[in-house]
């Protein structure tokens, strides 16, 4: 699940865009420290990239897409693909996290909202 460093170099500009929405959460060096230590995953497309993780729960296993970037209709394309990794790690749901644009433009791919999300700065 992850690719050729030539691959994230060309595309890891569009990940550290799509940092700005995980309110410092994460910086680029811990996606790259987590993709070498086999954490994450990262997904290279022609023209945008997916960050993702396989979570476990007590009674279900997710594909969680971290962060998106590049072309919108790029991620879009790359659904298949993810459908595809997700099955093959025994999961039942891929999830994400991310502006409420999301919800609009997914929809048509079968996505829906399952919860919002509030945050309280300290």
């Amino acid at each position: 699940m992850t690719a050729a460093p030539d691959e994230w170099a060309r595309c890891k500009g569009w990940i550290e865009a799509a940092l700005k929405y995980a309110d410092g959460a994460y910086q680029i060096e811990d996606i790259e420290a987590a993709i070498a230590a086999g954490e994450m995953a990262f997904l290279p497309g022609p023209d945008a990239a997916i960050v993702l993780e396989i979570c476990a729960f007590p009674r279900l296993r997710a594909l969680n897409v971290l962060f998106a970037g590049g072309n919108l209709d790029g991620v879009k394309r790359m659904d298949p693909l993810l459908v595809d990794i997700a099955k093959a790690h025994g999961c039942s749901l891929i999830y994400l996290t991310g502006r409420l644009g999301w919800l609009r433009t997914l929809a048509p791919l079968g996505y829906g909202e399952i919860a919002g999300m509030a945050s309280k700065e300290l």
